[in-house]
């Protein structure tokens, strides 16, 4: 299970001194389509959780699960 996280998707506000913490949400969906094309499957938290707690292995059934996080 790979997580990618990001702290902000939005366009950076002006002034921002750690613009690199910010990803416009053009750039995410072609990062994610990216991603797709390269096999990656995704899910939520609440999978990801279910996964490593139950016996319910759907997250892991993925060749390439993947999650993406923001805070």
């Amino acid at each position: 299970m790979k997580v990618l996280t990001y702290h902000n998707i939005d366009k950076a506000p002006k002034g921002a001194k750690l613009k690199t913490l910010y990803v416009k949400p053009s750039q995410l969906e072609r990062q994610i389509s990216w991603l797709k094309r390269l096999g990656y499957a995704f899910g939520r938290s609440d999978d990801l959780r279910l996964a490593f707690t139950t016996k319910d292995r759907k997250v892991e059934d993925s060749p390439n699960p993947f999650e993406i996080n923001w805070w």
